[in-house]
């Protein structure tokens, strides 16, 4: 794994629809290339990769797109993304001992780190609910990042941009 002059080593974290795009909500668009461009950087940069779950297809399973204010409107599905981030934080078990790079899902009620939309299907500014979640770790050595279907390639340069810098 990348290893910064403190010789702590990298981790990126990746949305689940990245590997896996059929949890995907119905219609979404799948670029099922990004997975290796993922796979790619991790090998280049040697970090370790990990795949956070998906907290709309745990809580839903198969559904139709929905908005961050649809979401929050579900019963039980903050405490279920809650939940999720605490347990993939602790399955980690050492956060304070590595740099966590999470590539989240530019426009996604639960993995943006950016924007969702509100129920007028109009964006606004501010993180998914799961990402949200996982900021609320207070850790330093969390670094949040997304992936734009519709800017690949420059998603894949921040990311990049971010490897290969020291810590």
């Amino acid at each position: 794994m990348l290893k910064s002059k403190r010789n702590k080593p990298t981790i990126l974290a990746v949305s689940h629809c990245l590997f896996n795009p059929k949890v995907r909500a119905n219609r979404l668009s799948q670029h099922p290339g990004i997975k290796d461009k993922i796979l790619k950087l991790g090998k280049k940069y040697n970090a370790k990769i990990e795949q956070l779950p998906c907290p709309e297809f745990l809580f839903l399973g198969e559904r139709e797109p929905k908005t961050y204010d649809e979401y929050i409107e579900i019963p039980g599905f903050k405490n279920s993304c809650e939940k999720l981030a605490e347990d993939f934080i602790s399955n980690l078990g050492y956060i304070n001992e590595c740099h966590l790079i999470v590539v989240g899902i530019a426009r996604s009620p639960s993995c943006s780190i950016s924007y969702v939309y509100d129920k007028n299907n109009n964006l606004k500014k501010g993180d998914g609910m799961f990402i949200h979640c996982l900021r609320k770790k207070k850790s330093d050595n969390i670094i949040f990042l997304e992936i734009d279907y519709h800017q690949i390639d420059i998603s894949i340069e921040k990311i990049k941009a971010v490897l290969g810098t020291t810590f």
